[in-house]
């Protein structure tokens, strides 16, 4: 059987999937830059999308988290499963991602897949690390479609906060970083949250927000967005960008800062000098919020003033989906 054909999603929050509610759902509690995945339950875009592949291609996705995971470990504290001797599972896949957790000490787990096994190490805690940035993606690519899965610890304990299975031809990931800026993004996250899957395809939201949001010149912000494209092109010829919403309240964040509104034309435009197709959902969605009653426009589409509702993630899913169908 051939390779799965990863379909990266990266992006922001409004990736990740804040907005439709998961946010309110862990313990201990979500804060901005959270690295603990959304369950796959909540109509984020890329859940949305997940499974709009899914059932057009016959693919498939499970899930490990919360209560599921925690009954095959030995003990739990809050969402984390804690293996103090073998988590077993018996499913397909082709794709694998496991996200352990810091310890106060280094742990050691061994991932037997099939008959093949790797060690991975997760360091510890640093000081003053926060539980939602002590999580760390591990990313396994089968040859082959495998059916088992073992973790075995090799110190006294490995903590889990989720498992992801994926199979078929197809697989959407998610691979959204809250409060990130593209800088960010590509300093700290794009070797293990993208280069790892070795992509078929990545949908990119471009982090405008977290941008514009710091004040990053609009010129600083294109000239960054051509590094993300040049890295995304030596991975993958079928890159997709989409268009953040339209923000509420003011796009010029004080005097002399730049408009919001220009750091999505430059996003635009530097996807259009890199020859990629741009899904623009900022424009569909500021059509439909010129369309609807002022007063009624933040219960439209807004979770708060930078991030979509359930309504704004299915626009993103749905639009994005018919560009998406070129690739598959």
């Amino acid at each position: 059987m051939s390779k799965i054909k990863v379909i990266a999603c990266m992006g922001d929050s409004h990736t990740w999937g804040e907005g439709v509610g998961a946010e309110y759902g862990f313990k201990p509690a979500v804060t901005g830059g959270d690295l603990r995945m959304i369950p796959w339950g909540y109509p984020s875009y890329v859940n949305l999308l997940r499974n709009a592949v899914n059932l057009y291609t016959g693919s498939a996705a499970r899930e490990y988290c919360g209560e599921e995971l925690k009954s095959l470990c030995q003990s739990a504290a809050d969402d984390f499963g804690i293996v103090t001797g073998k988590l077993s599972i018996s499913e397909k896949y082709s794709l694998l991602r496991i996200f352990f957790v810091k310890d106060t000490d280094d742990t050691k787990a061994l991932v037997k897949i099939g008959t093949h096994e790797a060690c991975v190490t997760i360091p510890k805690i640093a000081p003053n690390e926060l539980t939602n940035s002590s999580v760390i993606c591990k990313t396994f690519l089968c040859e082959n479609e495998e059916t088992n899965l073992e973790i075995v610890t090799q110190s006294e304990q490995v903590i889990i906060h989720r498992i992801e299975l994926y199979s078929g031809e197809y697989a959407v990931v998610n691979a959204g970083v809250g409060s990130c800026n593209i800088k960010r993004y590509i300093d700290f996250f794009f070797d293990s949250y993208i280069k790892s899957l070795d992509p078929f395809a990545v949908i990119f939201e471009g982090c405008t927000i977290n941008d514009w949001l710091l004040t990053e010149p609009v010129s600083s912000y294109g000239n960054k967005l051509s590094a993300a494209f040049e890295k995304l092109g030596s991975l993958t010829d079928k890159i997709l960008v989409h268009t953040p919403f339209p923000i509420a309240g003011d796009t010029v964040l004080g005097e002399g800062k730049e408009d919001y509104r220009e750091y999505i034309e430059k996003l635009k435009a530097a996807a259009e000098h890199f020859g990629v197709p741009v899904c623009d959902t900022y424009g569909i969605m500021n059509d439909l919020l010129s369309a609807a009653p002022s007063e009624k426009r933040m219960k439209l589409l807004y979770h708060d003033n930078w991030h979509p509702n359930g309504t704004g993630h299915y626009i993103y899913a749905y639009n994005i989906f018919k560009y998406l169908r070129k690739f598959i």
